[in-house]
């Protein structure tokens, strides 16, 4: 996988993250803000121990700042 590969994966997934905490704050009926999402991706990272999704959602939490 070249450069432009893995940086285009990494937005991806990102974006994906993002999203996915998007729905599960609309499925919820919680309201949809900066920091509501913020919390929902520390939540979902603090889930997680794997080094690839700590990266994504360290790169989405700076996203959204």
């Amino acid at each position: 996988m070249d450069f432009d590969e893995e940086k285009m994966e990494v937005y991806h997934d990102v974006c994906w993250v993002i999203g996915r905490a998007v729905v599960m704050l609309k499925q919820t009926d919680q309201p949809v803000t900066v920091n509501s999402i913020n919390l929902m991706l520390q939540a979902h990272s603090d889930q997680n121990d794997d080094e690839y999704l700590s990266k994504i959602y360290s790169t989405a939490k700076k996203v959204m700042e």
